[in-house]
């Protein structure tokens, strides 16, 4: 849930060292340093303002992650709610 809320409450923009690509463009490493592979990194909304917002690259990798982070919590609930009611 933690991951859910600081994907949601923080502003996101496209990794500049990788252009969002979340690989190392320096070929030191397999992906980027800067945003472990993501992409995406954490932004101040006068960066934002500055750059133009997120690209639509970025915004298809945050939506993704957003999509995938509340499956995984719902899968979660469900096997929780699951072992409770066997265990009453």
């Amino acid at each position: 849930m933690e991951c859910l809320q600081d994907l949601t409450s923080r502003p996101w923009c496209a990794c500049e060292d990788c252009a969002g690509t979340g690989f190392d463009s320096t070929g030191l490493s397999i992906l980027c340093p800067d945003c472990c592979g993501s992409g995406l990194i954490e932004s101040t909304p006068l960066h934002l303002s500055v750059s133009g917002g997120m690209s639509a690259q970025a915004q298809e990798m945050y939506t993704r992650a957003l999509g995938s982070l509340r499956a995984q919590i719902a899968a979660v609930i469900t096997t929780a709610e699951k072992a409770l009611a066997v265990a009453a």
